[in-house]
């Protein structure tokens, strides 16, 4: 059910039903499966519950507060699940370790922490190469993490040689109208974007008509898309197509994440400045 409210976009609910899901599942689990977990800030030991269940739990909560923008919280249940797998030996293991060190890593660049999530990025992509090998579309994926680590660094051509790897290998996997792929051209489109190249525009209306299509018309992910499309046309002084995107990511932006949300904030900050530029 925690699943289905992330699909959906109801982060909040998502994060209730996860926190009481792990309570119950440590319970029943916490006396067959545990291990000793040190606890390198306070020099401590704690036995810990190493169920898969369990840690697959703890690391769904770390990705619903980073959706919610709860990046705190996020980094600890991830920083947690990471440190009670000090026994991985099947593949199994070795790819829920993969998860958890790729939503660390996702956390820590949210926080502009750039050197420390590429090492937890990097971790990842080693691990999931040696189990799946390096054309898999899970190890593309992890390429594609790492290229919005470089262009958040402001490397724009490695960054688009990242994403464009990840997008031949995904494409091959799962087809053009996945939305995973829609979220890898969103970021190439931001590549673009930041190059003053008009492509962006068409690569986010194809992203947004993937993404539609896929979750309908109140999801965050569409939302993400229309204030990316929405800061393009402003830069190219189209200004009520403009308003018209900003509107709506803010309208589901407020819907699924409340008023006090970064993306929230960042989309009304938008509207007031377009206010300058428009009747």
């Amino acid at each position: 059910m925690a699943g289905f409210f992330m699909q959906l976009g109801l982060q909040k609910g998502a994060r209730s039903l996860y926190e009481r899901l792990l309570e119950a599942l440590e319970n029943k689990y916490k006396e067959e499966y545990s291990t000793i977990v040190y606890h390198h800030r306070h020099y401590t030991y704690k036995r810990q519950c190493v169920h898969l269940e369990v840690l697959e739990v703890i690391i769904q909560l770390g990705l619903v507060c980073r959706s919610l923008g709860e990046l705190d919280d996020a980094r600890k249940y991830l920083y947690d699940v990471i440190s009670r797998m000090n026994k991985i030996r099947t593949p199994a293991q070795k790819l829920q370790l993969v998860k958890a060190l790729l939503g660390l890593g996702s956390v820590l660049r949210l926080q502009e922490k750039a050197e420390e999530a590429k090492k937890y990025l990097k971790r990842a992509q080693e691990i999931a190469t040696d189990i799946l090998g390096k054309n898999h579309h899970y190890v593309a994926a992890i390429v594609g993490q790492i290229g919005e680590l470089s262009y958040g660094q402001g490397r724009l051509e490695d960054g688009l040689i990242h994403h464009l790897w990840d997008m031949q290998l995904t494409q091959n996997e799962v087809g053009l109208s996945h939305p995973r792929v829609g979220a890898i051209l969103n970021n190439i489109a931001l590549v673009y974007d930041d190059r003053n190249d008009k492509l962006a525009g068409d690569l986010f209306k194809g992203v947004l008509k993937i993404l539609v299509q896929a979750f309908g018309q109140n999801h965050v992910d569409v939302a993400i898309v229309r204030f990316n499309l929405g800061a393009f046309l402003f830069a190219n002084n189209l200004y009520e197509r403009a308003r018209y995107q900003f509107d709506e990511a803010l309208r589901i932006f407020q819907l699924f994440l409340g008023d006090d949300h970064p993306e929230t904030k960042s989309t009304t900050e938008a509207l007031e400045k377009l206010k300058n530029f428009s009747k």
